[in-house]
C-alpha cells in the first residue's frame, strides 16, 4: 500500500520550509505587486458581470494600471484617489476582491508616501530637544514587573526536581540576579545585562514564555535605569545628532553598510524608548522584507498528487443487518491552493471510488451484495509564523449497491428477504453513505493530526526554537497563498538591525521556484546565529565533510596542519554585497588562533565572485585572490603577516575558484519530479534573484529511467 494520501502534502510544505530555513530564503510579493495581483483577480471576477465596465470606471482601474507600470515613482495622490474611491462605502465594496484590492492599495500607499533621508534626519535633530526621563513610578513599575517574571521562573524551576532547579539557577547566576532585585544599593547596569545575556542561548527551555518573561523583563528594567542616569540625556543627543548625520549619507550611498550604522542607532533609541516615532518611520523605509519566496502551486501538486490503491476491512451495522465487506479504493489526491492574505491556506482532495463484495447477517437470512461508493473528500490546512493548523475534515460519499444473492433454509423466509431488501435498498444506500464519510473523515484526520505534529515540531525545532532561543526570530514571517502559488515573506531584523531599503527586482514568470534575498538578510541571521561563536579547525573539517563528502587537503587534521580557530565578529560575522553580478561574500572575526598563538584583532576574509548563469545551472567564479584584511591596522609586524599567509592557504579552500551548479535535486516525495533547473539568476542592487523550473512531466519520466530510479 503507498503511502497514505494526506502526508504527501505536507512534503511540499516540508521544501517551502527547507527554502526557508535555508542561505537562500525567501518571499513572493512587494505590496505593488500584491495590488497587481489582487487587481488582475478583480477584474478576471468582474468579467462575469455586466457592469465590469462600470465598476473599472468608478474604481479608476486604467489610472491605477498606469501608476502600477510607474513602480516606486508612482504618484502617492493619485494613489490616494483612487483608495477613496475603494473606500466610497458602496455596499459591493465588502466584498472580498474589492477589500482584497483596498488593503494592498492601503499598504503600497504607506510605503510611497514614507519620508525622504533629508526629512529624517531634520527629525532626528529635533528630537533631540525631546529627551524623556524615566520617572521613579515607572522604574519601580519595571523593577515590580521583573520580580514578578523572576517568581514565576522559581516556581517553574522547583516543578522540575531538585537537581534540575539547581543546575538552572547555577546557570543563570541566581543569587546575583536575587541581589539585583532585592538589595538597597542602586542596580547595577553592567550586572543587570550581564545577568540577561545568560538567557539567550541555544539551550533547550529557552523558547518557553517563562524565560522569555525574564529575560525582556530584564531588558526593560535595565533600559529604565540607563536612561535615568543624569548623563543620559547628553548620550542620547549625541546619538541621534549622530542619526541625523547618518541619514543625510544615505541620499548618496543606501548600502548594506551604511544601514547597519542605522540599525545600531535605531536600536539604542528603541531600547530607551526615545523618538519612538523617529523609529518607527525609519524601519518602515529601511526595514523592508529581505527575503521572498513563491513556489507554483503546479511544482507542489507534481509532488504531492498521487494515485493511491487502498484495501480496508469494514464492519458495520447498516438497518439491522451486520455487514462485513472488504473494500478497494482507487483514488488521486490532488492540492488546492486558496486566497488568502493573511496566512497559507490549502486543501488536501481525495477523489475515487471504492468497490466492495460484502456479506450481510440478518438473523436466518445472508445478504451477498456488490457496492460502489464514490468518494470524495477535504482537508484544510493553514500556516502562520506560529506553525501548522488542521481544520477538522470533510467527505462526501455516494453508494449503490447490488444484491447478487439472499441464502435463507426457507423458501418462503428468502422471498420475505427478497421483498423487505427491495424496499430498503435506499435507506440502506443512504446509511451506508454516511458510515463511509465518517470513515474517510476519520481517516483523513488520524493522518493529519500525526503528519501536523511532526512537522511542526520540525519548524518549531529548527527554525523557530533557535531563533527565539537568541532572541532572534524574524520581525516579520509571513505565509499567504493566492489561487496558483504559496508565498513566503520574511524581514529578518533584529531590535539594532535592519532590513531592505528597496523592494526586489522583479521574478521571471512561469517559475516553480522564485527566491528573492537581499543582502542585509545574511548579515542578519548570521549575527543571531554564530556571532561571538567560535568555530574550529575540526568543526569546521566536520561540517565540510557532511556538507560535500570531502574535506580540502589544506583543511585537514593532520599533523603537518597546525590546529586554528576563528571567533566570529558579533556584528555582522557574515556579509555579502550583490551587486553588478558579482556577490562580495566576506566572514568577519574578532579573534583567531593557531597552535599556541592568539590574534586579538577583528579580521576580514573576503572574496568576489563572478556570477553568471550556465546550461548547467549557477557558475560562481572568483575574481582574484582571497582578501585578508586587518581592519584597525594599517602596517602589519611579520608575525601577522605570517598569519595573514596562513589564513589565504586555509580560505583559498573554502573560497574556491569556481563553483558551478548542477541545478537542485530534492529528496523524498519530490524526488520524482527530477532535477530542477535554474532560469534566473541576477545579482545588482543589494538583490540576489534565483529561479528554478521543474522539467515537464515527459522529460521527468526519462531522467528517472536513465538514472535507473522507477
Amino acid at each position: 500500500m503507498k503511502r497514505p494520501p494526506v502526508r504527501c502534502i505536507f512534503c511540499a510544505f516540508a521544501v517551502a520550509m527547507a527554502v526557508v530555513a535555508s542561505a537562500l530564503p525567501a518571499q513572493a510579493e512587494t505590496a505593488r505587486e500584491r495590488v497587481e495581483r489582487n487587481l488582475d483577480e478583480l477584474h478576471l471576477w468582474l468579467e462575469t458581470s455586466q457592469y465590469a465596465d462600470i465598476w473599472k470606471t468608478y474604481l479608476r482601474s486604467a489610472t491605477l494600471k498606469s501608476e502600477l507600470a510607474r513602480g516606486a515613482q508612482a504618484d502617492p495622490a493619485a494613489i490616494a484617489d483612487i483608495l477613496a474611491q475603494y473606500c466610497s462605502g458602496h455596499t459591493s465594496l465588502e466584498r472580498r476582491r474589492f477589500v482584497a484590492v483596498k488593503q494592498s492599495l492601503a499598504d503600497w500607499l504607506a510605503e510611497l508616501q514614507q519620508p525622504a533621508p533629508d526629512e529624517l534626519a531634520k527629525l532626528a535633530q529635533a528630537a533631540s530637544e525631546t529627551f524623556e526621563t524615566p520617572t521613579a513610578q515607572e522604574q519601580a513599575r519595571r523593577r515590580l514587573a521583573l520580580k514578578t517574571a523572576v517568581a514565576r521562573l522559581d516556581q517553574f524551576l522547583a516543578s522540575g526536581g531538585e537537581a534540575k532547579e539547581q543546575g538552572w539557577k547555577t546557570y543563570l547566576d541566581w543569587e546575583a540576579l536575587q541581589k539585583q532585585l532585592n538589595s538597597p544599593a542602586p542596580p547595577s547596569t553592567a550586572e543587570l545585562r550581564r545577568l540577561e545575556k545568560k538567557f539567550f542561548a541555544l539551550h533547550q527551555g529557552f523558547e518557553l514564555p517563562v524565560f522569555d518573561e525574564v529575560r525582556q523583563r530584564l531588558r526593560d528594567y535595565g533600559n529604565v535605569v540607563i536612561v535615568a542616569d543624569p548623563r543620559a540625556r547628553g548620550y542620547y543627543a549625541g546619538q541621534l545628532a549622530k542619526l541625523a548625520e547618518q541619514f543625510k549619507s544615505l541620499r548618496t550611498a543606501a548600502g548594506s553598510e551604511a544601514l547597519v550604522g542605522v540599525g545600531r542607532v535605531l536600536g539604542v533609541l528603541e531600547m530607551g524608548d526615545q523618538a519612538l516615532a523617529l523609529v518607527r518611520q525609519a524601519r518602515q523605509v529601511y526595514g523592508r522584507p529581505n527575503v521572498h519566496v513563491a513556489v507554483s502551486e503546479d511544482f507542489l501538486a507534481a509532488g504531492m498528487n498521487e494515485k493511491i490503491h487502498v484495501q480496508q476491512e469494514i464492519r458495520e451495522n447498516i438497518l439491522g443487518t451486520q455487514i462485513f465487506g472488504r473494500p478497494v479504493m482507487r483514488a488521486e489526491t490532488t492540492i488546492d491552493l486558496a486566497p488568502d492574505d493573511q496566512r497559507a491556506t490549502f486543501d488536501i482532495r481525495l477523489v475515487g471510488r471504492a468497490l466492495s463484495e460484502n456479506v450481510g447477517y440478518n438473523g436466518p437470512v445472508t445478504v451477498y451484495t456488490n457496492s460502489v461508493t464514490d468518494v470524495e473528500g477535504r482537508k484544510r490546512i493553514h500556516l502562520d509564523a506560529s506553525g501548522f493548523e488542521a481544520t477538522p475534515a470533510e467527505a462526501w460519499c455516494e453508494t449503490s449497491t447490488v444484491i447478487n444473492s439472499i441464502a435463507a433454509r426457507l423458501r418462503v423466509v428468502q422471498k420475505i428477504a427478497w421483498r423487505k431488501a427491495g424496499q430498503q435498498k435506499s435507506a440502506a444506500e443512504q446509511v451506508g453513505s454516511r458510515k463511509a464519510e465518517q470513515r474517510v473523515r476519520r481517516q483523513i484526520d488520524q493522518q493529519a493530526a500525526e503528519m501536523v505534529a511532526k512537522l511542526n515540531d520540525a519548524f518549531h525545532e529548527r527554525f523557530r526554537w533557535p531563533l527565539m532561543r537568541k532572541d532572534h526570530f524574524p520581525r516579520e514571517l509571513r505565509f499567504r497563498t493566492s489561487e496558483d502559488q504559496l508565498l513566503i515573506t520574511l524581514l529578518q531584523a533584529g531590535l539594532y538591525q535592519l532590513g531592505a531599503p528597496d523592494d526586489p527586482p522583479a521574478a521571471e514568470q512561469g517559475l516553480d521556484i522564485a527566491v528573492r534575498v537581499h543582502e542585509s538578510y545574511i548579515g542578519n541571521v548570521s549575527e543571531g546565529l554564530i556571532g561571538g561563536e567560535t568555530l574550529s579547525d575540526a568543526r569546521l573539517a566536520k561540517l565540510l565533510e557532511d556538507l560535500t563528502g570531502e574535506v580540502p587537503e589544506q583543511l585537514q587534521l593532520n599533523a603537518e596542519n597546525e590546529p586554528w580557530s576563528i571567533t566570529f565578529a558579533g556584528t555582522q560575522p557574515i556579509r555579502v554585497r550583490f551587486d553588478d553580478s558579482e556577490a562580495r561574500i566576506a566572514v568577519v572575526g574578532s579573534q583567531f588562533t593557531r597552535g599556541a598563538q592568539e590574534i586579538d584583532e577583528p579580521i576580514e576574509i573576503a572574496a568576489v565572485y563572478r556570477i553568471e548563469k550556465t546550461p548547467q545551472g549557477a557558475k560562481f567564479t572568483r575574481q582574484g585572490d582571497v582578501e585578508i584584511n586587518f581592519l584597525a591596522l594599517e602596517s602589519l609586524s611579520v608575525g601577522q603577516v605570517a598569519f595573514k599567509k596562513f589564513m589565504q592557504t586555509r580560505f583559498d579552500a573554502i573560497f574556491k575558484e569556481e563553483v558551478v551548479g548542477k541545478g537542485i535535486e530534492l529528496e523524498g516525495r519530490f524526488k520524482k519530479i527530477g532535477r530542477l533547473h535554474l532560469q534566473q539568476i541576477a545579482c545588482d542592487g543589494g538583490w540576489a534573484v534565483f529561479g528554478w523550473q521543474a522539467p515537464p512531466a515527459d522529460a521527468r519520466v526519462a531522467e528517472l529511467e536513465t538514472s535507473g530510479d522507477r
